[in-house]
């Protein structure tokens, strides 16, 4: 891969997990970075809706999972549903490895549309009239998914198997920020975690690195950003680290 000759820091603000895999990818690209999650994820409480949707989900033959989070949290909660689906399909290729670690087939996004619309372009949910699809998300992840595969007839049901939470930034982080701000790339893989990224940006003094690049994985979330007042926002195609290095080899990306 080829960077431009300022190297550029990259900022993640993905929850730890998810930073933590990304950091090790660009270093082996020599590529460094700082780990600010603004974001943690934790398994969702149990509740009397929580249940009813678990017992609707052991009768899912079609089982979809939005990130690495939905499979260890569903599979701590419901691992005999998951177990007994036909067919599972993955958001990405880190969330279909994490289902196929566990011994679980899986199908995934191609490397060039990991979203939504990838998903949703996938062989297996072409004809799906009647057929029972479950969801497994956090609180109005992957509404996308869940309308379109409900237009094409199939009896579609979203489970909240996890919870996203809002995690305030470490003063280390910041301070790194602070110091490099001239050359850092900024990433956002959803809208939950671009808006905390712009809060944090403006509470921190930090309001002026808006101008600075800004990496995200879809249009939706590049025409928040923009809103926003991101003036230099670029569309990886997926979440996945793989995404992102290719994304920061774009000789656009720093001109």
């Amino acid at each position: 891969m080829k960077l431009t000759s300022l190297q550029p820091i990259v900022l993640l603000t993905r929850p730890r997990r998810e930073s933590r895999a990304a950091a090790t990818a660009l270093a082996q690209q020599g590529i460094d970075c700082i780990r600010m999650p603004l974001q943690s994820t934790r398994r969702a409480p149990r509740s009397s809706t929580l249940e009813a949707d678990l017992r609707w989900a052991g009768g899912a033959s079609v089982q979809i999972f939005v990130s690495r989070a939905a499979v260890v949290a569903a599979l701590a909660v419901a691992p005999t549903a998951v177990a007994a689906a036909s067919t599972r399909i993955a958001v990405g290729r880190a969330t279909a490895a994490a289902l196929q670690r566990r011994g679980m087939s899986a199908i995934s996004a191609p490397g060039q549309a990991e979203d939504s619309d990838g998903v949703l372009g996938l062989t297996p949910l072409h004809e799906v009239r009647g057929t029972r699809i479950a969801i497994w998300a956090a609180p109005g992840g992957r509404d996308r998914i869940a309308d379109v595969l409900s237009q094409r007839g199939a009896q579609v049901r979203a489970i909240a198997i996890y919870q996203r939470l809002p995690q305030r930034p470490r003063m280390a982080a910041l301070r790194r920020l602070r110091a490099v701000r001239e050359c850092c790339v900024l990433t956002a893989t959803s809208g939950a975690l671009l808006q905390s990224l712009d809060q944090t940006l403006q509470c921190r003094g930090l309001a002026r690195l808006r101008t600075r690049p800004l990496i995200v994985v879809s249009e939706r979330i590049a025409t928040l950003a923009r809103t926003l007042g991101f003036e230099s926002v670029h569309v990886a195609k997926g979440a996945s680290p793989e995404a992102l290095i290719a994304a920061l080899g774009d000789p656009h990306l720093l001109s």
